[in-house]
Order: C-alpha cells, then structure tokens, then sequence
C-alpha cells in the first residue's frame, strides 16, 4: 500500500496507529489525489490502475481532478452520435448503480480490453452508494480508450431522480454541488442507443426499449439529446419503455394469443410514463430495420439476463434480451450480475457473483446523527426514573402539607418533568423505529424467495417521480 495515499497532510499516519480497534482492514486512503497523481506525465492518459486502487480503498479525488476527468469524458461523449454503430467483438454491461466493487469484479472477469469494446447501457448511479466512483473510473477508461469503451444513457442518468434517490446526496457527502452539476452535465452528452454489427446479425442496443415515435436510426440521431430527460416522447421512451410481461399471455386461448402477439405499444403504469411494447412493436422494428434483437437494461434479473420470447417457442433468436450487471441489488435482491458476449458469429453471457463493499448508513449520515435518537431515547428513561425515584424519596414519609407549601410545588416540579421527559422518550423512540427500518433487511418466511420478495417490496421505486416540471426544465 502507498503510505502517501492514506497519510493525512501533517504527515500522521492512521494504518500504522496501535490503537486501530481493526488493524487488519485496510485503512482508507486519506490523501485526495491530483491531476499529476492521476495523469501521465503527458497529460493525455489516465494512469487507470492508480484511479482504481485509490478509489478501491475509499480515497477521494482533488476537486480539479474530478472536473478535469469529467471535462475531457463530456468533450468525448459530445462528439459521439446519438446512435452509435459498433462492430464485433463486444462485451455488453446492463445497469450498475453505483456498485463500484462489483463493476470492478465484473470486468476483471469479463474480458480485455484489448480485445473486446465495452458497451454500458446506462444507470450508472442511484441505490448503490458508489456512484462517483463508478463514473469517475468510467471516465478513465473513456479518456484511454475513447474508440472502445462506449456509454449510453440510462433513466438515472437525470438530475430528477438522482435527487429523489441517493445520487445526489452521495456527492454532496464526498465533494459539492459544483461536482454534482458538472457529472449532470457529462450525463448530458451521452449517447441514446447504439447498433451491434456482426455476422450472426445486427443488434439494436439501448437502455430501456422502443418508442412509437422511433422507426429507425434516424428518428433517434435527430433527438435533442444534451438536457435533462422530458417525462415523455421519443427521449423518455429510450430510456424508460419495458418489453410487455409474458405473464399476461398465461392462460389465452389460442386466439386471444394471437391478438396478444399483435400488440404494439401499451401504457406502462409500472413506470408512471412510457409505454410497455408488444410482440407486434418489436417484430415490426427489427423487420424494418433488418435488425435480429433489442439488447437493453433497465429490469433486475434473478439470473443477471433474460431472453424475451413473447410466447413465441418456435424462435431460434429471442427479440428482445435483457441484461443486468448489478448482482445482489440494493444489497437485498440475491441476484446474479451478467453481461453479453457479443462475438461475430454468436453470443453467450457471462456471470458473476457481487462481493464484500465498505458499509454506507442510510442518507450518508455519520454514527453520532444516526445514533443520537438512541442515546437520547434511553438517557430520558433513566432520567425519568431517576426523577420518579427522588420524588417518591422526598415525600414518601412526609406529613400532609399545604399545598401551597414550596415543597409540594417542587413535587410538582418534578412530576411536569418526568411527563416532559416520557413525551421526548416516545418522540426519540418513533426516530428510532423509524431509522431501524432504514437499516432493517426484509425477513423471510420459510421456503420463501428472497428475489421475488425483494421485487415486490421495492416496486414502488420503479415508477418515475412525478414533479419533474417543478424542479427541472424539460423539454
């Protein structure tokens, strides 16, 4: 381990102080690193196993480090189509959300770089707690290999939602609002969709899925892409749209199947905005387009991917395939983490397991915010006991006495602050309740199924917030 990277600037250093209680867990690192620190000497490369380690042992970056790696990612994803079109070989990452140790496992095990491009289809922040890394590192990678690494926008990429999720406040802990504003400004640039050529055919790559207003590459190159996401039309689509559930084909007769087949788009109330699009849609775009499939994100997958069939067993090729990198989400859901190995003549995934992170508490509070309901909840018990015990040991032997003598008004006294103490105790004990359930995980019956149980209960963050029009402009 660098000493340089965890001594703080007096020159003390805490890896090497006896008092540790944890001696054997890494301490991490205390100095932010430089723009000379990251970069070459030249200044034209990012210096990628420096950035990685740092921010492995939870260092941070110097604030002009951080807007220079954003600054020269913007200029690259600026100049980039909306629509990008890649050849074979390619690896393909669903969602991240901010679960930087995984990503990092994840492409450790996925494949070189040297010989596969990468393609991120988004959501890379938002629920995890390490999103600055994640597009930091991102970013990296960008600047040194700006014609193989290749990143599209997912729904979180949007100052709407990472202020209603943790996004936000995850940048306001670790640096300022004028870092948060420059990464909303880098998401800005990132390209919409991107096409997947080989021989085994072309893929139509994207965050979410189709839009009735989108028909073909065009129609996407001529969005205006660089501002916040609108809540509906084409942009929002891209994004936020959902293959129709194949649940809902259970159970039709063969002609309710065939009309099921022929849907083409739906309201999508799981999202609060888009569209669910059908067998119909899909098969009507990739024929127009002489695409084989949609490769897109945006669901958890218990097995990391999901191959969309729409009740049709006689495909050879699924139309739709979904793909999600962020294995045990919001550290409850026990899934697998996948990618798609997009070679020129076939495809296959790859999967892998999610690993050990340092801990965040909820809202990115220190120990003494977040215990303080505690502490105050039992000292005001104990001090309600200790006033209820003087008072029943000063009068408990006493004559009758006139009740406008000053000892019976202090025995008054006392009784108005133990109720006043009983009324902060509950007051401490319902901010306890509460930040308990922050902490709590969901408890599981016997045989029960922690995927599905997590599904349900966190379906309600699927939706989109509704107040976009009060806080952003959109257009």
């Amino acid at each position: 381990m660098d000493k340089a990277a965890i001594q703080s600037p007096d020159g003390y250093d805490p890896a090497s102080d006896p008092s540790r209680p944890a001696p054997q867990v890494p301490f991490p690192a205390v100095r932010k690193l430089t723009i000379a620190d990251v970069f070459t000497k030249d200044q034209k490369k990012v210096q990628l196993n420096v950035l990685r380690d740092h921010l492995l042992r939870e260092g941070r970056l110097a604030l002009e480090t951080c807007k220079e790696l954003l600054k020269r990612g913007a200029e690259l994803l600026k100049a980039e189509p909306n629509a990008l079109e890649l050849t074979a070989p390619c690896l393909v990452f669903g969602d991240i959300h901010g679960q930087f140790y995984d990503m990092i496992n994840m492409l450790d095990k996925a494949g070189p770089i040297e010989r596969y491009k990468y393609l991120f289809l988004g959501d890379y922040v938002d629920r995890g707690t390490f999103g600055c890394e994640t597009v930091f590192y991102l970013m990296g990678l960008k600047i040194n290999y700006p014609d193989r690494v290749f990143m599209l926008r997912g729904n979180h990429e949007s100052r709407l939602l990472a202020e209603h999720f943790n996004f936000r406040a995850e940048v306001l802990y670790k640096y300022n609002e004028d870092v948060y504003n420059q990464i909303q400004e880098t998401f800005d640039c990132l390209p919409l969709a991107a096409t997947l050529a080989g021989a085994i055919g072309k893929f139509f790559c994207v965050h979410g899925g189709l839009s009735p207003d989108v028909h073909s590459l065009k129609d996407i190159n001529e969005i205006d892409r660089f501002h916040e996401p609108p809540e509906k039309g084409p942009f929002c689509d891209l994004l936020w749209s959902d293959p129709i559930e194949e649940s809902g084909a259970i159970g039709l007769t063969a002609l309710q199947l065939a009309r099921w087949h022929a849907k083409t788009f739906e309201p999508n109330p799981t999202r609060g905005c888009s569209y669910f699009y059908g067998y119909g849609a899909v098969k009507d775009f990739l024929t127009k387009n002489n695409y084989s499939c949609v490769v897109r994100a945006h669901e958890v997958q218990k097995q990391g991917y999901k191959l969309h069939k729409f009740k049709k067993f006689d495909l050879k090729q699924p139309p739709v395939v979904t793909v999600f990198s962020a294995p045990n989400y919001c550290d409850m859901y026990e899934n697998w983490a996948a990618w798609l190995i997009f070679e020129d003549t076939s495809y296959t995934f790859g999967q892998v397991a999610w690993v050990d992170h340092p801990y965040f508490l909820p809202n990115f509070s220190n120990a003494l915010a977040f215990t303080f309901p505690f502490v105050v909840e039992n000292f005001m018990k104990i001090l309600a006991d200790v006033l209820t015990a003087i008072g029943e040991i000063g009068y408990e032997h006493e004559a009758p006495i006139d009740p406008q003598d000053e000892l019976a008004i202090s025995e008054d006294i006392v009784q108005k602050r133990v109720r006043a103490m009983g009324r902060i105790a509950l007051m401490m004990k319902k901010v306890r309740v509460e930040r308990e359930h922050e902490l709590r995980t969901p408890s599981l019956k016997p045989g029960s199924d922690k995927y599905d149980l997590a599904l349900s209960l966190d379906m309600k963050n699927e939706k989109r917030p509704l107040d976009a029009r009060k806080r952003f402009k959109t257009m």
